[in-house]
């Protein structure tokens, strides 16, 4: 949220090292008192002798998480506390002049760079459609600070709108052939360029040419059905393998985020649509099923690459910063 973390100096030690709780209340903080700085959370100007953050149109006191003012613009939510900062919920929404609270979305665009969806997750990132046909999927672009969020990929919000991409997509749709390899494989880019680690989930071929590349890979890990539920619950790629030694086998992936709502799986195959498991193959099938989730070293794309980023800097800090011997940076996150 534009926060300080962590200054360094000119030989690139950390001087100063910050922890916040999710209102801005410090919960821990290590200086080596070489840079009194005062830019803490959401790189505002901190008064050490009232404990408040200078927002601009008001002042904010991180202890008990409100404005000491009215908002300005009070009449425009009348269903909120004028003193509640970013409506009591810091993690999706920021402030950054203290005049009204505004969602940080996760922007999908495509190949025009023509907005398609924002998804308010409180991440920074953008992502914009490439590939055709059978091929069209989302990859990272780069975060945009201007949102006022995280620059941090959020993984199941990539997940679940290539979900919502392949089941939209009608080169996928089933005309004699199916297509549930496309499908996956889309869904195994996005992940790919949405996080640091993973590039072993660059999987081709047919369905029965995937599920044992599935277990060969370290980026996945065996799971039971269960596992794999669970790990989509909790915003994780989870996938299904069946091999069929005697014709086409399947394969697909387990629904994350807003798309568990609508069913178990984003499948892709004979019929199309989010389905229950159980929906998708036959009690014998289902019985030779391997499941597979995301190991969990793999993380999410965090840092860059940044848009705007003096423009942006401009907006977080609204006191000229005064005249002291400058760090090499400090990090925003």
């Amino acid at each position: 949220m534009g926060s300080s973390s962590v200054i360094t100096n000119s030989t690139g030690n950390a001087t100063n090292w910050y922890e916040y709780m999710p209102f801005g209340e410090m919960l821990m903080e290590q200086t080596s008192g070489d840079y009194d700085n005062v830019y803490k959370y959401n790189g505002k100007e901190l008064d050490e002798s009232t404990g408040l953050y200078y927002y601009g149109a008001r002042y904010y006191d991180p202890r008990t998480s409100i404005w000491l003012s009215v908002d300005p613009l009070a009449e425009k939510y009348p269903n909120f506390s004028p003193y509640v900062y970013t409506f009591n919920n810091p993690i999706v929404f920021v402030d950054p002049t203290g005049m009204e609270g505004k969602g940080v979305k996760t922007d999908f665009l495509n190949k025009a760079g023509e907005l398609v969806k924002h998804v308010e997750d409180g991440s920074n990132a953008v992502f914009q459609q490439t590939g055709d046909k059978h091929s069209l999927h989302y990859e990272f672009s780069y975060f945009d600070e201007e949102q006022g969020g995280e620059n941090t990929v959020n993984l199941s919000t990539a997940i679940q709108e290539q979900q919502n991409l392949n089941l939209s997509n009608p080169s996928l749709e089933p005309d004699g052939a199916t297509y549930c390899n496309f499908a996956t494989q889309n869904i195994l880019k996005t992940v790919v360029s949405a996080t640091d680690n993973s590039s072993s989930l660059n999987i081709a071929g047919l369905a029965n040419d995937m599920t044992p590349q599935f277990a060969n890979t370290l980026t996945l890990q065996s799971a039971t059905l269960n596992e794999a539920r669970a790990a989509a619950k909790n915003g994780s790629l989870a996938l299904y393998g069946w091999e069929n030694p005697g014709g086409h086998g399947h394969v697909g992936s387990f629904s994350v985020g807003d798309n568990i709502a609508k069913g178990e799986t984003a499948n892709v195959g004979a019929r199309n649509g989010f389905k229950s498991i159980s929906n998708v193959f036959s009690k014998k099938q289902l019985s030779q099923v391997k499941y597979y989730t995301l190991n969990p070293n793999v993380t999410p794309k965090s840092g860059g690459p940044i848009r705007n980023v003096t423009e942006i800097q401009e907006v977080h800090i609204i006191k000229p910063m005064p005249a002291i011997p400058s760090p090499r940076g400090i990090i925003l996150h």
